[in-house]
C-alpha cells in the first residue's frame, strides 16, 4: 500500500508507475492510497484502478466553493492567483469556467499562475490585485505561497476576502495570524467545529498528542484508514486486490455524516464544508487552531451526493 497527498504531481508519477508494476508483478500488486492530491485527472482521463483517492478533487471543491461566493451578493469582482503546475492551473480553470456560469455578472479583474515556492515578496502581485479593485481572492495556494500572500495584502492594506483550499493545513492559521480574521476562507472536508463529533474527535486527538505541534486536519486520512480497515475486514483478507474491491462503492458513516466510494471513478463522495476563519472563545465553544487563539466557523454545507461530478474515467 501506498499513501500519498499534496502533490497532484507525484501522485501522477505514483499512479503510472503503480500500474505499470502490477502489470509486471500480478502476484504483487499495490494500492494507492490518495489523502489529499487534488488533481481533476486522476479520477478521470488519467484514472488507474489501482488508485483510490479520499479527498474531493479541484471541481468538486471549486464547485462548493463556488455555490458559496454565488450567493454573496456583496462581491462583484475576483482576482485568481495560483502556482503554476498541474493543481494551480486546474483551481484558476475550475474558478473561471464555474464563477462565468453561477455568476455571470461577477467580473474575474485578474488571473495570476506564479513559481511554486520561489516567490518571496507577493507585494507586486498584491499591487495589482489592489490596482485591479478586486473583492475577493480565489487561491489554491499552499505552504509559504498562502501565507506569504495573505500577509502580504494585510501589510498593504488590501481588504479582501480569500477564499482558499489550504489554509487549514499545519502552520498556516499560526502563520497568518490575525491577518485573516474574518476574511480567510477554506473549503474543506473536515474541520474540528463541524458538530459535536468533530470537536469530540479534535479534541481526543489533542490530549492524545499533547507534544504534537500539529492538530487533526486530514479527515480524508482517517476515512481512507476506517474504510481500509473495513475492506480488509469484509474481504477477510489484506490482500490488495480484494480489498480494492471491497473498496468499491463503499459506505461508512463518518464524523461529518455518509461518505461513499464511487465504483466508476474511485472518488469519495463526502460532504464539503466552507469555513471562516474566527477568533475563539468560551462564548463561542469553537476549538482553536495551533494554540493560536483562531478557529473556523462553518458558513456552508454541501451535501455529499451534490458534489458528484461526471467522469471520463476508463479503467484499463
Amino acid at each position: 500500500y501506498v499513501f500519498q497527498g499534496n502533490s497532484s504531481s507525484v501522485a501522477t508519477a505514483l499512479t503510472d508507475a503503480i500500474a505499470k508494476h502490477n502489470r509486471r508483478n500480478p502476484s504483487h500488486p499495490v494500492l494507492f492510497i490518495n489523502y489529499a492530491a487534488l488533481d481533476p485527472a486522476l479520477t478521470n482521463e488519467h484514472c488507474k484502478r489501482s488508485h483510490f483517492r479520499f479527498d474531493a478533487d479541484v471541481d468538486m471543491k471549486m464547485a462548493a466553493l463556488t455555490e458559496y461566493i454565488a450567493v454573496r451578493e456583496d462581491i462583484e469582482s475576483v482576482y485568481l492567483i495560483n502556482q503554476d503546475y498541474s493543481y494551480g492551473q486546474a483551481v484558476a480553470g475550475a474558478a473561471r469556467s464555474m464563477l462565468k456560469r453561477k455568476r455571470p455578472d461577477l467580473s474575474i479583474v485578474g488571473d495570476d499562475l506564479h513559481p511554486i515556492g520561489r516567490v518571496k515578496d507577493f507585494s507586486p502581485y498584491i499591487a495589482k490585485i489592489k490596482s485591479s479593485g478586486a473583492q475577493a481572492i480565489v487561491t489554491g495556494n499552499w505552504g509559504s505561497d498562502l501565507t506569504l500572500l495573505i500577509k502580504s495584502a494585510r501589510q498593504m492594506g488590501v481588504d479582501v476576502d480569500f477564499f482558499t483550499f489550504n489554509v487549514g493545513m499545519t502552520g498556516g492559521v499560526s502563520t497568518i495570524g490575525e491577518a485573516g480574521i474574518e476574511r480567510v476562507h477554506q473549503i474543506t472536508n473536515w474541520h474540528a467545529n463541524i458538530n459535536e463529533l468533530t470537536r469530540n474527535n479534535a479534541a481526543l486527538y489533542r490530549n492524545q498528542h499533547p507534544d504534537v505541534f500539529e492538530d487533526a486536519y486530514y479527515g480524508s486520512v482517517r476515512r481512507a484508514v476506517r474504510m481500509l480497515e473495513k475492506a480488509m475486514i469484509e474481504s477477510g483478507s489484506a490482500d490488495p486486490v480484494s480489498v480494492g474491491s471491497a473498496l468499491r462503492n463503499m459506505s461508512l458513516t463518518d464524523d461529518t455524516g455518509l461518505v461513499s466510494m464511487r465504483g466508476d471513478n474511485h472518488q469519495l463522495l463526502q460532504p464539503l464544508f466552507v469555513s471562516k476563519l474566527v477568533r475563539v472563545s468560551p462564548e463561542n465553544g469553537l476549538i482553536g487552531v495551533e494554540n493560536s487563539g483562531l478557529g473556523f466557523k462553518t458558513v456552508a454545507e454541501i451535501p455529499a451526493e451534490k458534489t458528484r461530478m461526471p467522469t471520463t474515467c476508463q479503467f484499463e
